[in-house]
């Protein structure tokens, strides 16, 4: 019984130590710089697209209304924001979809984004331009942040690369 009661002691002792300690606690001061340094970022598709398409040379590329989205097969219903520059194909593609779906619709708008890649396969299928069948082939499709994202270029390394200044991971909604 007693060695487990110095045990407990010992314990409580050693847990109060910093409690104690001889160092001043840090003023409000010193504590206000840090949160200086947190710093707001907000996410900037249209930016992005804007940087994307400056050295791009395909004619009718269109920034997407709600008309082309559904026609592209989209449930406005499940899609918050939407930047979507879309080119007719008869020129090349150069096809970038940055869509942010509302909370839990992620899957739905997914599969959309996977049906106009699909789609887009299958008519550069016999009707290939500047090499549209491999560019349709390659798109990718990945979730970055809050949004969904497909890109459809020749470079999309590159075009990643913009997106993730443009749209960083830790974006704050608006």
């Amino acid at each position: 019984m007693k060695k487990k009661l110095i045990a407990l002691l010992a314990a409580l002792s050693l847990a109060l130590l910093p409690a104690c300690s001889t160092q001043p606690p840090p003023d409000e001061e010193e504590a206000a710089p840090a949160a200086a340094e947190v710093h707001a970022v907000v996410a900037d598709p249209e930016g992005a697209l804007e940087e994307i398409y400056a050295d791009i040379d395909i004619k009718e590329i269109e920034t997407a209304d709600d008309n082309l989205m559904q026609s592209l097969g989209f449930d406005l219903w499940n899609v918050e924001e939407y930047y979507v520059r879309y080119s007719s194909g008869r020129y090349g593609l150069a096809d970038v979809f940055i869509l942010r779906p509302f909370h839990n619709d992620y899957d739905s708008v997914r599969e959309s984004l996977e049906t106009v890649k699909l789609d887009r396969i299958r008519k550069t299928e016999d009707y290939d331009i500047l090499g549209s069948h491999r560019i349709a082939q390659e798109a990718q499709i990945y979730q970055y942040g809050s949004y969904l994202i497909m890109l459809m270029l020749e470079d999309n390394t590159a075009a990643a690369e913009i997106i993730q200044r443009y749209i960083p991971s830790t974006e704050l909604p608006d």
